[in-house]
């Protein structure tokens, strides 16, 4: 007589993992138990097997009625367990969230985020040739430090220029020489004096 082994990875999902699949099991005979006693007294001892599988063994009502809330959600909420507490249903415990919605448009160069594609917008919107320029070496030398990141150290000026000009859609070409007096700075944590 060859019996097939049987496996968790086979049985169906547990509904609550800390309590394991023995009381779950003894949660199917509170439900198939057709006397209202013999329930409340399966019950009973569900609940105190429950109370050891538990980490936390402290005596306080709020764990008893924790307790009983899980008994009472994984026998469908029978009204026959004899729970000593008002039962509160799952749905009213943790409503469902709500959906985030996600960002629909698409980043021409991901690797720069999409904080950088609104820092260029706001620069292509200020009023002089200056502020522009100002604003686009800082954003420049940002840039650098992104790609360097990315490349290895292998991020060139001409690079960053050049994907400035594809952000603005030629509407605002820096020249590498331009952006290259910024972003040749060094900077140290902790400068001598």
């Amino acid at each position: 007589m060859t019996e097939h082994a049987q496996y968790n990875s086979q049985e169906k999902p547990l509904l609550f993992r800390a309590y394991g699949r023995l009381v779950e099991e003894m949660v199917k005979k509170i439900t198939e138990a057709e006397s209202p006693e013999k329930k409340k007294l399966l019950a009973q001892t569900t609940i105190a097997l429950m109370k050891t599988r538990l980490e936390e063994k402290r005596k306080t009502a709020s764990l008893e009625k924790k307790l009983w809330d899980h008994l009472a959600f994984m026998t469908g909420y029978d009204d026959e367990i004899g729970s000593p507490f008002e039962v509160v249903k799952h749905e009213t415990l943790q409503p469902k969230p709500l959906a985030i919605p996600y960002s629909s448009s698409s980043m021409r160069f991901r690797h720069y985020g999409r904080l950088m594609q609104k820092s260029i917008d706001k620069m292509m919107s200020l009023p002089t040739e200056e502020a522009r320029m100002a604003m686009c070496r800082t954003l420049a030398f940002r840039m650098q430090k992104c790609l360097n990141e990315r490349q290895a150290g292998h991020a060139d000026i001409e690079t960053v220029a050049h994907e400035i000009a594809i952000y603005t859609e030629g509407l605002f070409t820096p020249s590498a020489e331009e952006l290259r007096i910024y972003t040749g700075r060094k900077y140290t944590s902790r400068q001598r004096r």
